[in-house]
């Protein structure tokens, strides 16, 4: 198994960066400061939960592990 890289960085990287990205959506969906349905934050919180899960396994893989990151 080899993670891949994209523009240099590998994918966990990339997965970590769209995590950050839906918690500050988070974030703004519960304070109001975005004005959407508020059914979005319960739906946006089972995706942060996923692409967590993703990213966490993926990092794991590459440090505990020793997977090997594609250069």
């Amino acid at each position: 198994m080899v993670i891949p890289s994209y523009f240099g960085q590998p994918l966990y990287l990339w997965i970590g960066m769209l995590l950050g990205a839906l918690v500050i959506l988070q974030v703004g969906l519960g304070k109001k400061w975005i004005k959407i349905p508020f059914r979005w934050h319960r739906r946006n919180g089972w995706l942060i939960l996923f692409v967590g899960a993703i990213h966490g396994s993926l990092a794991i893989a590459a440090y505990v592990f020793h997977v090997k990151v594609q250069v």
